[in-house]
């Protein structure tokens, strides 16, 4: 289960190392995203030479879950 403010370590090459949920789509009526959903992020910490870099907005689909 996903909530707001959950730090995600991404399982991708674009060089994020964590970044932090602010916000689930179609999450009007429940708080937590499950496997499948889309919620946008925030970059907390980035590589330099990776292709997203610090404090930027992205779309996150959730693919692992512990």
């Amino acid at each position: 289960m996903i909530q707001r403010r959950t730090k995600l370590v991404p399982a991708d090459n674009s060089g994020v190392q964590w970044m932090t949920v602010i916000h689930i789509y179609g999450a009007s009526k429940r708080n937590t995203a499950t496997l499948g959903d889309i919620v946008q992020c925030v970059v907390k910490k980035a590589d330099p030479t990776g292709i997203v870099k610090d404090d930027e907005l992205v779309k996150v689909v959730i693919v692992r879950t512990h």
